[in-house]
């Protein structure tokens, strides 16, 4: 399913892309206009075609390569949670006192940078539920799993070299997970998840300066392998990569065809 799902995507991708108008080897000609927005003057002047093209397409494809990974994920957490799912929304009442807490929160990252533990943050949102009513809040994860024992865990699969909003953005999210769940770990955890590691096989290779400024990387953050045998167990991230790497195999043929290479 999970092959079927990637080949699926890119098979759609490649066949939106048109013939090549000319040979790989000429330049493109300076357009006055594109309703695209696919205007590069410089970039036309110095590369041809057969450049351009999958240049183009890749920075394309990586969106649609994104929803592959969480399509994946759901797949693989099938196999051993009790539930696994997709884009699921989750809503719930925030006291005003968790509010204020996860909004303090977020103006000292803004200002300061993670400088605790993300755990202890999770624990004082927590901490500050008083009982009573409150605001409703809305939610939507990328990747839910529950366990067996009703153990939850939500995953944003964000970019692995993420800016500053989406550092402190993903991280309100997960907080308010906790308010509305009013509980933390074991019960309810919450993950910025990184399909795969830019820097290298190891989490010790990772260095973004954005994430490791604005993120708590040791307990918030899962990268690559350790976010796939996660999921689905020791040995996952391997199986996923041979997947992929299958799927390659099969396109290529077509992917070297469209760009007349």
């Amino acid at each position: 399913m999970i092959k079927e799902r990637v080949k699926t995507i890119l098979s759609n991708k490649l066949a939106a892309i048109p013939p090549l108008p000319r040979s790989a080897a000429d330049f493109r000609p300076l357009e006055v206009a594109d309703p695209t927005g696919a205007v590069k003057p410089f970039h036309q002047l110095l590369f041809p075609e057969g450049l351009l093209r999958p240049w183009e397409f890749e920075r394309t494809f990586s969106t649609a390569l994104g929803t592959s990974f969480e399509a994946a994920a759901r797949v693989i957490g099938e196999q051993r949670f009790a539930e696994a799912k997709n884009g699921e929304n989750f809503s719930g009442t925030v006291s005003p006192p968790a509010r204020t807490a996860i909004d303090d929160i977020l103006r000292d990252i803004r200002r300061d940078g993670m400088q605790a533990r993300y755990l202890d943050l999770v624990a004082k949102v927590v901490g500050a539920y008083v009982g009573g009513s409150g605001s409703i809040e809305k939610v939507k994860v990328d990747l839910y799993l529950k366990d067996d024992a009703g153990n939850e865990f939500f995953f944003e699969m964000k970019s692995p070299k993420p800016n500053k909003d989406q550092c402190v953005g993903t991280t309100e999210k997960l907080l308010l997970l906790h308010a509305m769940r009013r509980t933390g770990p074991p019960r309810v955890r919450t993950y910025y998840a990184m399909a795969f590691n830019p820097y290298g096989d190891s989490r010790r290779d990772y260095h973004h300066s954005f994430a490791e400024k604005y993120l708590s990387i040791d307990d918030q953050v899962l990268i690559g392998k350790g976010f796939w045998d996660f999921v689905g167990g020791t040995g996952a991230y391997e199986d996923v990569l041979a997947v992929y790497r299958e799927v390659g195999e099969e396109m290529k043929p077509e992917v070297i065809g469209r760009f007349g290479l």
